[in-house]
C-alpha cells in the first residue's frame, strides 16, 4: 500500500466542507441551499468513488444481516454472501481512505460512513472479515487502523457526523452508519474498546424520576426492537416506554443535570427512545428529543460509543430511521427561482402588471441558467391568459408509477374540458412524460380541433425526489415566476373551472386566519377556552395556557393586504388537507414555501400535511417550524358545498352543474364508517365504539375504481356532456350530514387502535385488549441473578413446579413499590431477597394482591415481612 495511504489514514484532518456559494440574492429573501446528504447530484469532475453505488452497496449488507422489521441481527446470514460484500466494500473504502480530505469535501456522509466501515473491519476477527488471506494491501491498510484504539477512530468519526447535521438527518440518511455501528461493535472483542467496569456501564447505583438504570436498561433493549411508525406491533413500544418518557419529562431537571453526566449512555438511549415516541404521539416533541440526544453524545461521545452496546443506542437510532417518511432524493437549490428584484414591493407588483410579468417571463425563458425553470417560464409567456390576465392561475399537478400514469390523458382531456388557463404536470418518471406528452397532442387536437392552437398544457420531467418534495419544488419556482399557482392532486376530478371560485373566496372570507390569539393543549391550538373545553373536554385551566402566533419576519407596509393562500381542512377534523390549494404571488408567500421547502428536506419524518398545518399556525404547534417565517393570511376552501371529497359533502346540486361541487377529491379516511350524525335518518346498522360513539357504514371506493370511472375511457367520452354518470353516481352516494364535531388530528399509535376496532366491531368481534396484545414479556434483571442452590427446591415439590417468570413478576410488582414510595429502601431489599431465596409467602401475597392496588399490596407484604421465611 503506497504511503500516501497511510499518510492519508493517520493525518487525515477535517477540512471545512465546501458549500455551494448563493447566488445574489435580494436582501429580502432567504437563501436557501438543500445539502445533498445522499450525494446524488452530477459531479463536475471524476468523483472519488462512485457514491451511489457506495451508498447501494451499503444498503443491501444492512439487508442481508439484519432482519427488516427488529433490525436485529438474522441467525441465518449467509456467510459467504456477506463476507463477499465486505470484501467488495473494503476495496471502495480503501479509495476513500487514500483520498481522504479530498473525499470528505466531495461527499462527507460517504466519506465518514466508509471510515467506519473501514474500522470495524480492521477490528472484527479476521475469520468473519474473509474465509481467504486477503490481499496484501488490505493487511496493510486494516493493520495501520489497529495502531489507533478504535474508540479513537469511532469517536471521530461520530463527532465529524455529529458536526455534520442534525441525529435525526444521519438516521434518514440512506448510508446506514448507525446501523452499521449497530451490526458489528457487538462483533468486536471488547478489551478493543477499553472495556470498561459492566456496573459502570449499566450505571448501577443511578436513577431518574424513580426509574433506576438497570430497569430503563432492560425497558429500552426490550421495546426498541418494536419501534416502529408503520407496524401495529409498534404499540408495543409506545405502550412499553411512555411511562418512563412521560414521568421523567415531567420534571426534566434531574433528568438534564444530574441523570446525564452520571450515565451518559443511558441518557443518549433514552433520548433516543423518547424521540420515537413523540414520533408516534406527539411530532412536535421530536426534534426537541432527538436534539437532546444530539447534544448528549456531542457532549460524551467516548462515553457514549463505549456503551452503546451495552445500551443499544445505535440500534435505536437505526429504528429511528425506519420512521423516515422520505428519503434525502431531491438536489434542489434556490437559484432554479427566477431573478428576483431588489425590493419586496417591486417584485409583488409584477403579478399586477401584465407587461412587467411578461418582461420577467422572456428575461427567465431566454437566459435563466436552470433548465426546468426555462422551460416553464416559456411556457408562461406564450400563453394567452398569462399574457393578459393579471389574475390567472397556473394549475400545478404530479403523477407517476402505475397505475396512475394511464390516467393522465383523461386528466388532461377534462382540464382542457372545463377550460383550465394553465395546467402543469409534474412527470415523476420517462413512462409518464411520455404518456404525457402524447396525451397533450391527442386530446388538444380532438377537444380543440386545431393542434397550431396555443398549448395550456406543460409536461415537465421531474424524475428526481419524492412526490413531496416535487410537489413544493415547483411552488416556489411558480410564485417567482410572479404567477397566482394552484396545487390540485392528480387524484382530483374537476366538475367546474375553479378560478373563479377560489378568486371569490379570496377576495369575500368568511373568516382570515391565523387567529394571533389562541389557547394551546400540548401540541394543538384552539380558538378560546370554551372551544378547547368543548371539544378534548379537558376544563381545567391548568392544563392549558395562552399561545400567541408571532413571528421574527419582520412586517412591511405592504403585508397584510388581502387573503394569501386558500387551503381546504379534512371533513371531520380541523387539521388541513393540501391536496388543493392556492397561493397568490407575493413576496411572503414565495418565502414561506421556500422554507417550507427547506424544512421537509431537512425533517423528512414530518408529515407533509401536519407540517403545513403549524407553519400556518392552524391546529397545531410542531418545533419543526421556523420563528422566522411570514405568518400569511389565508381562509379554508368550502369543502361542504364547493371543494368535496369522497369522505363527504352536504351539496345536494347535480353534480357538474354551476351550483354544484367544483372539485372532488378521491381522499377518504381508512376508516370503513362515520360518526353517525344527530339529526341522521339512516337504516343502516349502527356500532357503537369504545368511547360510545355511535357510527354508522360509509360508501367507499378504492382509488383505482375512482379513476376508472372518473378518468377512464367510458368517463372520458362522456366529458362533453357533462360527468361521467357513474361518477356523478359516487358523488351523489357519499354526500353525509356535516359531522357531529371536527376532531384534532389523530397521532399515528391512537389513530390505528380506533381503525381495528372499527374493524373488529363490523366483524361483531370480541374488541382488542390492547393493554394484553401490547405486552411484551420480561427479560430476567440485567444484573447477575443470585444462584438458585439445589437445596432451595429440594424443601419441596411445589418449589420446583413454579415457573421462573412467576417469580421475576414478583421481583417486579416490589421493584414498583420502591419507585411509588409504598416501602422504604430496607424493607424493599429484604423482599427481594426473600424471593431470590424463593420464599413462597412472599410470592403467594405478591400473586394475591397485585390486582389490589400498589398500596393494599405493600400492607400486605409488610405484614409478611413481620414473619419469618417460608419455604415449602
Amino acid at each position: 500500500m503506497p504511503g500516501r495511504l497511510l499518510i492519508g489514514v493517520v493525518l487525515w484532518v477535517i477540512v471545512p466542507f465546501k458549500r455551494a456559494e448563493p447566488s445574489d440574492y435580494p436582501p429580502w429573501f432567504p437563501a436557501v441551499e438543500i445539502e445533498d446528504y445522499e450525494c446524488r447530484r452530477a459531479f463536475k469532475d471524476q468523483p472519488v468513488v462512485n457514491w451511489p453505488l457506495l451508498r447501494q452497496r451499503l444498503g443491501d449488507l444492512v439487508k442481508l444481516v439484519l432482519d427488516d422489521r427488529s433490525l436485529l441481527v438474522k441467525q441465518d446470514v449467509a456467510a459467504l454472501q456477506h463476507q463477499t460484500l465486505q470484501l467488495e466494500l473494503l476495496e471502495v473504502a480503501a479509495v476513500v481512505l487514500w483520498q481522504f480530505p479530498h473525499a470528505l469535501n466531495e461527499c462527507p456522509y460517504g466519506a465518514v460512513t466508509a471510515s467506519v466501515f473501514a474500522t470495524c473491519m480492521a477490528y472484527l476477527d479476521r475469520s468473519e472479515l474473509s474465509a481467504s488471506p486477503l490481499q496484501a494491501p488490505y493487511v496493510t491498510l486494516l493493520e495501520h487502523l489497529r495502531r489507533e484504539s478504535l474508540a479513537e477512530l469511532l469517536s471521530r468519526d461520530l463527532s465529524v457526523l455529529l458536526d455534520l447535521a442534525p441525529l435525526h438527518v444521519t438516521a434518514a440518511t440512506e448510508w446506514h452508519t448507525f446501523a452499521l455501528l449497530h451490526m458489528y461493535l457487538p462483533k468486536i472483542r471488547p478489551h478493543h474498546m477499553q472495556e470498561v467496569p459492566n456496573d459502570r456501564v449499566m450505571c448501577v447505583g443511578t436513577s431518574v424520576a424513580g426509574y433506576t438504570s438497570e430497569r430503563m436498561l432492560d425497558m429500552i433493549r426490550r421495546h426498541t426492537p418494536y419501534a416502529s411508525g408503520r407496524d401495529i406491533e409498534g404499540l408495543k413500544f409506545l405502550r412499553g416506554l411512555d411511562g418512563l418518557v412521560s414521568a421523567t419529562m415531567k420534571d426534566p431537571r434531574e433528568f438534564s443535570t444530574t441523570y446525564v453526566p452520571a450515565c451518559p449512555c443511558g441518557a443518549a438511549a433514552f433520548g433516543v427512545s423518547a424521540a420515537m415516541l413523540a414520533l408516534m404521539s406527539n411530532p412536535s416533541l421530536f426534534e426537541r428529543f432527538s436534539n437532546m440526544a444530539h447534544g448528549i453524545m456531542r457532549a460524551y461521545t467516548l462515553e457514549v460509543l463505549k456503551g452503546a452496546t451495552v445500551w443499544g443506542v445505535f440500534h435505536g437510532l437505526a429504528k429511528m430511521g425506519m420512521f423516515a417518511l422520505r428519503s434525502y432524493d431531491l438536489v434542489w437549490s434556490s437559484r432554479e427561482l427566477c431573478e428576483l428584484p431588489a425590493e419586496p414591493s417591486a417584485f409583488d407588483s409584477l403579478r399586477m402588471d401584465a407587461d412587467l410579468r411578461l418582461k420577467h417571463l422572456s428575461a427567465n425563458a431566454e437566459r435563466h441558467p436552470h433548465s426546468v425553470t426555462r422551460l416553464v417560464t416559456s411556457f408562461l409567456e406564450q400563453v394567452k391568459a398569462v399574457r393578459e390576465d393579471p389574475e390567472v392561475m397556473v394549475y400545478v399537478t404530479a403523477v407517476g408509477g402505475l397505475p396512475f400514469a394511464n390516467y393522465i390523458t383523461g386528466f388532461i382531456r377534462r382540464a382542457l374540458v372545463v377550460g383550465l388557463p394553465a395546467l402543469i404536470m409534474a412527470c415523476m418518471d420517462q413512462d409518464a412524460v411520455a404518456k404525457c406528452k402524447q396525451a397533450v397532442a391527442s386530446v388538444q387536437r380532438d377537444v380543440r380541433g386545431d393542434l397550431s392552437e396555443e398549448k395550456t398544457i406543460l409536461c415537465v420531467p421531474a424524475v428526481e425526489g419524492h412526490v413531496i418534495y416535487i410537489k413544493h419544488a415547483f411552488l416556489p419556482m411558480l410564485l417567482s415566476a410572479a404567477v397566482d399557482t394552484v396545487w390540485i392532486d392528480f387524484d382530483t376530478f374537476i366538475l367546474q373551472e375553479p378560478s373563479a371560485a377560489l378568486r371569490s373566496t379570496r377576495d369575500s372570507p368568511g373568516r382570515v386566519l391565523p387567529l394571533r390569539s389562541r389557547v394551546r393543549f400540548g401540541s394543538f391550538l384552539f380558538d378560546n377556552t370554551t372551544d378547547l373545553c368543548a371539544l378534548s373536554k379537558i376544563c381545567d385551566p391548568r392544563q392549558y395556557w395562552t399561545y400567541n402566533v408571532t413571528s421574527t419576519t419582520a412586517e412591511t407596509a405592504t403585508d397584510h393586504k388581502g387573503v394569501e393562500l386558500l387551503v381546504t381542512e379534512h371533513w371531520d377534523a380541523r387539521c388541513l388537507n393540501n391536496g388543493l390549494f392556492y397561493a397568490r404571488a407575493t413576496y411572503r408567500t414565495l418565502i414561506f414555501f421556500t422554507l417550507f421547502l427547506k424544512q421537509i428536506y431537512v425533517n423528512p419524518y414530518t408529515d407533509n400535511q401536519n407540517l403545513f398545518d403549524a407553519f400556518l399556525a392552524h391546529s397545531t404547534v410542531d418545533s419543526a417550524v421556523p420563528d422566522a417565517r411570514p405568518i400569511l393570511n389565508y381562509a379554508l376552501l368550502d369543502i361542504e358545498n364547493s371543494f368535496g371529497c369522497a369522505e363527504g359533502h352536504v351539496n345536494t346540486a347535480v353534480p357538474g352543474h354551476p351550483d354544484g361541487l367544483t372539485t372532488f377529491h378521491f381522499w377518504a379516511s381508512d376508516f370503513r364508517t362515520r360518526e353517525a350524525a344527530g339529526d341522521e335518518n339512516s337504516t343502516a346498522a349502527r356500532i357503537v365504539a369504545r368511547n360510545g360513539v355511535e357510527r354508522v357504514a360509509k360508501i367507499r371506493a378504492g382509488k383505482d375504481d375512482l379513476f376508472e370511472i372518473f378518468f377512464g375511457p367510458a368517463a372520458q367520452a362522456a366529458y362533453e356532456d357533462g360527468v361521467p354518470a357513474a361518477g356523478a353516481a359516487f358523488i351523489q352516494q357519499v354526500r353525509a350530514p356535516k359531522p357531529n364535531w371536527k376532531g384534532m388530528c389523530a397521532v399515528t399509535a391512537v389513530g390505528v387502535e380506533e381503525l381495528v376496532d372499527e374493524r373488529m366491531l363490523q366483524g361483531e368481534q370480541t374488541l382488542i385488549d390492547w393493554q394484553a396484545a401490547t405486552h411484551v414479556t420480561a427479560r430476567a434483571e440485567p444484573q447477575e441473578p443470585e444462584p438458585v442452590t439445589a437445596s432451595g427446591c429440594d424443601r419441596g415439590p411445589r418449589c420446583m413446579d413454579i415457573p421462573l417468570e412467576e417469580w421475576t413478576s414478583a421481583l417486579q410488582s416490589v421493584g414498583e413499590l420502591s419507585l411509588g414510595k409504598f416501602l422504604e429502601e430496607g424493607e424493599v431489599s429484604q423482599l427481594k431477597a426473600r424471593l431470590r431465596s424463593l420464599d413462597v409467602g412472599v410470592l403467594l401475597t405478591a400473586r394475591a394482591f397485585s390486582s389490589r392496588g400498589l398500596q393494599t399490596l405493600a400492607k400486605e407484604l409488610r405484614e409478611v415481612l413481620r414473619h419469618p421465611p417460608t419455604f415449602t
